[in-house]
């Protein structure tokens, strides 16, 4: 089994991730692994209040800004 820390700067979870258990998620759009309890809080997509820090996190990275969702939100996955 694996760690990871959730990326995001409230949380920095210390996450098992293999062999079942899966407490977090690695997403490739953003390159970023964040923990289960955020994708679930949100299923719809990221949270509003979330954007400075991921438009942020994504020129960091020098990645693109993933379309709008239908909710109008930026999606976890694109």
């Amino acid at each position: 089994m694996s760690e990871a820390i959730c990326d995001l700067p409230d949380c920095k979870k210390r996450l098992n991730m293999g062999h079942g258990v899966w407490e977090g998620r690695w997403l490739p759009t953003y390159q970023m692994t964040i923990c289960t309890v955020h994708i679930n809080a949100s299923p719809e997509g990221w949270a509003p209040h979330r954007e400075e820090f991921l438009l942020s996190w994504l020129q960091s990275k020098n990645l693109p800004v993933p379309k709008r969702n239908a909710n109008g939100l930026l999606p976890f996955f694109a």
